[in-house]
């Protein structure tokens, strides 16, 4: 048998290399864009938040969580959201402890049939200060954020959560 020649192994292991590069998790498009992650102070968490959400208002910051409610107004949409904290790509954590609540306006209309309860959701937004809702027996003080960008992570049925890649060893027999 003749080895096969250093240049075709060579262009071969560069071939799957790029292939690997493309086809890796980490190469797909941001839930939220690079240029509004700079301005996200990752420092100001959901726990800081809730201690004093007035004495943040103009702050950008960078939360997720799952959607309790789902509520329209003529001006506004505002969507209520159990806080996550998040993983690497911004995700929340599915089944992670939740540090707390959060209301999140939009300017426009969010269907709520689309924005319901128990889908995912990770928003950079500015505090623009609280509010104070009933939640059960008490008076809960949500901190509030305005939208500057949303986005709504597909439900697990719809995306695979193994990797694109498989590799295996066998024996092939073509014909």
């Amino acid at each position: 048998m003749n080895p096969m020649p250093s240049k075709v192994l060579s262009s071969v292991n560069w071939s799957i290399a790029v292939a690997l590069i493309f086809l890796s998790p980490g190469c797909s498009p941001p839930a939220i864009s690079p240029a509004t992650l700079q301005q996200a102070d990752r420092a100001l968490t959901i726990d800081r938040l809730l201690q004093s959400p007035d004495t943040f208002q103009g702050r950008t910051v960078l939360l997720g969580g799952e959607i309790i409610e789902t509520r329209n107004t003529p001006r506004m949409t505002s969507i209520m959201v159990l806080e996550h904290r998040l993983d690497y790509r911004e995700k929340p954590r599915s089944g992670a402890a939740s540090g707390g609540r959060f209301i999140v306006r939009h300017p426009s209309f969010l269907d709520p049939a689309i924005f319901r309860p128990g889908r995912v959701i990770t928003v950079a937004g500015v505090v623009i200060g609280s509010e104070s809702l009933p939640l059960g027996e008490i008076s809960y003080r949500y901190p509030l954020i305005e939208n500057k960008e949303l986005y709504l992570w597909p439900e697990d049925g719809y995306l695979s959560q193994e990797p694109a890649v498989h590799f295996g060893v066998g024996i092939g027999i073509g014909l």
